[in-house]
């Protein structure tokens, strides 16, 4: 044995209480040996504790992970939930514009459903969570990527943009058919009796021995002096004044061609460039110009040329 490792290491331990010292002798290599085992736990305490604080990040990691995963999923469920309303309600307007083209008799389209149908619409949703919905009763995705989601919201945009023409195209057709029934002299103009009808009718008197006739070229109405005149459709007043042989007169351009003439009046309550829609009081019956009582003389012109007005007076009194 050589002389350093017989060298010895003293440990004295002194008490404060009574002074006595107790006296420890340790040989140098028990002394490395000790010194080695304490360094090698010190660095596996270390070691183990650096371990454990990694764990602990890989743990709330993972836990953020499942939460963030979880979020996810729900607001992709969200989206989806949101897709599906989003298709039942541009399959709803496609019914709107298919029955707004059967309502107006459109060529080459099919009656359809309304656009709120209850046994449709329960039919449409029966079906899809027949598809998508899961036994708990929550609704799954088909979704697995993002790329699906995108692809499917494309699908929609797409079938929401051609119903969107459509429904312009229908709009159009619509407003077109509604503005020409509105320009359509369809009601009565007053309240009263016919005293003289549309063409020609006889001249009385002696000097014409009651065989002359002339062309009357609308209806004469009789009425209490007074009584409101309503226009009989849409239009723009183009006359108000005294007309020869009419008295006061009120003409009226309903577009397409068609106008009519209110004569005879007491009082106008609306002038040239008004616009005055249907069932609006406009005049008052009176007795002016060449009449014989209180009348409306009522004409309807198409293109200039005078029709008989009972033609389209579909509007009862």
């Amino acid at each position: 044995m050589s002389k350093n490792n017989s060298k010895k290491y003293s440990i004295l331990l002194v008490s404060k209480s009574n002074s006595s010292i107790r006296r420890f002798d340790i040989s140098k290599r028990s002394f490395v040996a000790v010194a080695a085992t304490l360094a090698f736990s010190l660095v596996l305490f270390a070691t183990t504790i650096a371990g454990l604080c990694h764990y602990r990040n890989a743990y709330f990691s993972t836990e953020k992970l499942k939460s963030e995963t979880i979020d996810f999923q729900k607001n992709k469920a969200h989206v989806f939930s949101k897709l599906v309303n989003l298709e039942m309600l541009v399959d709803r307007t496609m019914r709107l514009s298919a029955k707004l083209d059967s309502v107006f008799d459109n060529a080459n389209t099919e009656p359809a459903k309304g656009p709120i149908d209850e046994d449709d619409w329960r039919a449409t949703l029966e079906r899809m969570k027949d598809d998508y919905e899961t036994p708990d009763g929550r609704w799954r995705s088909f979704y697995t990527s993002n790329a699906d989601l995108d692809f499917e919201i494309d699908r929609i945009m797409t079938k929401a943009t051609s119903v969107t023409k459509d429904i312009n195209a229908a709009f159009l057709t619509t407003k077109d058919k509604l503005f020409f029934w509105a320009s359509v002299p369809s009601m009565w103009p007053t309240q009263g009796w016919i005293t003289s009808g549309f063409g020609a009718r006889r001249l009385s008197g002696r000097r014409t021995g009651g065989r002359q006739s002339r062309w009357h070229e609308g209806i004469d109405i009789a009425a209490p002096r007074g009584t409101p005149i309503m226009t009989s459709a849409d239009g723009f007043v183009t006359f108000d004044g005294y007309k020869s042989g009419y008295g006061q007169t009120l003409i009226v351009d309903h577009g397409n061609g068609i106008s009519t003439l209110y004569a005879h009046c007491s009082s106008l309550l609306v002038q040239e460039g008004d616009y005055v829609k249907r069932g609006m009081i406009i005049a008052s019956v009176g007795n002016t110009g060449r009449s014989t009582g209180p009348h409306l003389h009522y004409e309807v012109q198409i293109d200039g040329v005078a029709v008989d007005p009972l033609a389209y007076i579909v509007e009862g009194k």
